[in-house]
């Protein structure tokens, strides 16, 4: 047997020799380990109720920041509809102006602000504009207290994509028939379709006359 061979076996068999005497070691500190079992595990369980919830918290703190950080979570839009007094437009009465444009087609000038709360972008948004007895374009789709709804798609707004933290007004010009409607108060209902499936919604009043 040459020299590198017998070396190399030496080197196997103090491996080996480690080996064992680590395992004799683990096999001790089980036995002696066993004792304290008991105790350890109620202590132990006590700690546990005690830090579990901080742990915890701050583990799901954590892995937010780490999604931020990789972009895996995207900042939010969060859109309030506000009336031209700067309040919340749901129950306010707003007057209504009427105007008649080239196609003979009159239209209901309705005004507000627009305010996004949240960090992130909207993203291009639609508008519907329901009501009770004003004359819209189309037949309500999907809200039955009210008779009538119409569009307003992202290329007719502008602006029609509002970044986070920003408050812009909005003129909003909806046919509503050949005659201007006749005096008296007309309950309607906004919604801003937003971001990825997000609805904002105001219920208010239009008041003519």
């Amino acid at each position: 047997m040459d020299d590198e061979t017998r070396a190399r076996f030496d080197a196997v068999e103090k491996e080996i020799a480690s080996t064992e005497k680590r395992f004799d070691d683990l096999k001790w500190y089980i036995g002696g380990a066993a004792g304290l079992f008991a105790v350890g595990f109620s202590v132990l369980t006590i700690v546990l109720s005690w830090n579990y919830s901080g742990v915890w918290d701050e583990l799901r703190y954590f892995e937010q920041g780490i999604k931020v950080d990789l972009g895996k979570v995207e900042a939010q839009p969060d859109l309030d509809i506000l009336g031209p007094n700067r309040r919340p437009l749901a129950g306010q009465e707003l007057d209504a102006g009427f105007s008649t444009g080239t196609d003979g087609m009159v239209r209901v000038d309705i005004d507000g602000i627009i305010q996004n709360k949240g960090d992130g972008s909207t993203g291009p948004v639609n508008i519907k504009i329901y009501a009770k007895d004003l004359r819209l374009e189309s037949p309500s789709s999907d809200e039955p207290a009210y008779t009538f709804e119409a569009l307003i798609v992202p290329k007719n707004l502008d602006p029609n994509d509002f970044p986070g933290k920003i408050s812009q007004h909005f003129y909003l010009h909806v046919v509503v028939g050949k005659q201007i409607p006749p005096k008296g108060q007309y309950k309607c209902l906004m919604k801003i379709y937003y971001g990825k499936g997000k609805v904002a919604s105001a219920p208010f009043t239009l008041v003519a006359g």
